[in-house]
């Protein structure tokens, strides 16, 4: 009961402050680090709009002082060089891509569906774009049953009249441009693997399948870095 009493009473006297011969301040019950409350930073949806930020100069920082890094190939920050005393370092810009591809990778759909979303969330006319576009678009709805696969190709039929089919092999790989990071840049190429499936008397199947081992981020991360190099003078940029 006596501890209990004199652990209420400790926690009803407010809290003290010492200032450490630092000069920063602790509390004087545990001697922890009381920290200055987080400053807010800039936020932009783009590389043009955060290189703008940048050239107004907010919250007064100096070149000299400041680095861009490039945290992902959907975002970018800008960064005090030094830390302060309580051992942050303080973000001033932001930017973050949040138009992500939503296309359904390695997942199989009904042509229709894959000819669309090939032509709203992929770069027009990319490496095989056209390709997989007139493959997808030609395809019978019976031929995929009777196709010949070996592991690695694919042979199809495809529709070259009203009645006629003639046989095609289908690229085992293929290179595509999907929206996958800023506009500003261009898009990274990678490759992908193109497979088709029938599906009894409804139509073909299609689907891509990632097959770059995630390259492609580390092209972004570097094409980002360039671009924001050449319009970024005398600030590094750190990739």
């Amino acid at each position: 009961m006596i501890r209990e009493a004199i652990d209420k009473i400790i926690s009803m006297t407010p809290t003290g402050i010492i200032k450490g011969s630092d000069g920063l301040d602790r509390s004087d019950r545990t001697l922890a680090l009381i920290e200055p409350i987080k400053q807010a930073w800039f936020t932009t949806q783009t590389l043009l709009g955060f290189t703008e930020l940048i050239a107004e100069a907010v919250d007064g920082f100096k070149k000299e002082e400041v680095v861009i890094q490039v945290l992902n190939p959907t975002g970018v920050a800008l960064f005090s060089k030094n830390v302060d005393p309580y051992g942050c370092r303080r973000m001033f810009i932001g930017a973050q891509c949040n138009e992500l591809n939503t296309f359904q990778f390695n997942n199989f759909q009904n042509s229709e569906q894959f000819i669309i979303g090939l032509q709203s969330h992929f770069v027009p006319g990319a490496g095989d774009t056209d390709y997989v576009l007139k493959m997808a678009s030609a395809l019978a709805a019976e031929a995929v049953s009777t196709a010949d696969d070996d592991g690695i190709s694919q042979r199809v039929a495809v529709r070259t009249g009203v009645a006629l089919k003639s046989q095609e092999i289908v690229k085992p790989r293929i290179k595509l441009a999907p929206y996958r990071t800023f506009r500003e840049v261009d898009q990274p190429v990678s490759d992908f693997v193109f497979r088709l499936r029938g599906r009894h008397e409804d139509t073909p199947m299609c689907a891509l399948f990632e097959a770059d081992g995630g390259r492609w981020k580390l092209d972004a991360v570097q094409a980002i870095a360039v671009w924001l190099s050449k319009n970024n003078a005398d600030i590094p940029v750190i990739a």
